[in-house]
C-alpha cells in the first residue's frame, strides 16, 4: 500500500488530505510509515502556520482633519507668544485640512486654497503664495500635530482631529 499526501489551503489552516491508493503491495513496516507521515505533518505545520502577519501601516495622513488647538512659542517678542487654547478664539482661527496623496486644502471660514505637498520622513514641504514652507508632523489614527517653524523663532504648533 502506498500513502501520497497532498497540502491544501483551507483559510488560514492547512487540511492534509491523505489518499491512499491500493497497489496490491502490502508494506510490512507501517511504524516506519507513520513515521514519515508524522513527519511531513510536523514540517507542514511549522512552515505553514507560524507565519507572522504584516506589520501594521502606519497611520495615513490623507483624510480630513479639524483644527482643535493652537499655540504659539519661543518668539523672540514674547508678546507674540500665544498660549495653547481652542480655535474659534480671538487669534485662534479654525483650519480644516483635507489632504489627498498629492494635495492638500486648506479652508477658513469663507476661504480655502489648494496646493500640491511632499512627505519626507515626517516632514511635510509644499510651495504658496510666499515662498517655500514646511512642518513636522505626527500622526495617529485619530490625531494630527504640525509644527511649523515661523519668523522670529516663532513655533506655531497645531493638533487636528480626524473628521
Amino acid at each position: 500500500m502506498t500513502t501520497i499526501i497532498e497540502a491544501q489551503y483551507v483559510g488560514s489552516k492547512i487540511c492534509l488530505i491523505i489518499h491512499r491508493y491500493v497497489t496490491g503491495y502490502s508494506n510490512p513496516q507501517p511504524m516506519r510509515r507513520s513515521a514519515i507521515l508524522i513527519s511531513i505533518i510536523t514540517l507542514l505545520a511549522v512552515t505553514h502556520c507560524n507565519k507572522s502577519k504584516d506589520p501594521t501601516p502606519a497611520p495615513s495622513l490623507v483624510g480630513t482633519w479639524l483644527m482643535t488647538t493652537t499655540a504659539i512659542s519661543g518668539c523672540t517678542d514674547t508678546n507674540q507668544n500665544k498660549a495653547e487654547g481652542p480655535c474659534g478664539g480671538p487669534g485662534y482661527p479654525c483650519y480644516t485640512i483635507n489632504f489627498t496623496d498629492t494635495m492638500m486644502t486648506i479652508a477658513v471660514t469663507g476661504a480655502s486654497i489648494s496646493q500640491a505637498y511632499t512627505v519626507s520622513g515626517n516632514t511635510i514641504s509644499w510651495t504658496d503664495s510666499s515662498g517655500p514652507s514646511s512642518a513636522t508632523y505626527t500622526v495617529t489614527s485619530t490625531t494630527l500635530t504640525l509644527t511649523f517653524t515661523g519668523t522670529g523663532g516663532c513655533i506655531p504648533v497645531s493638533k487636528y482631529t480626524r473628521q
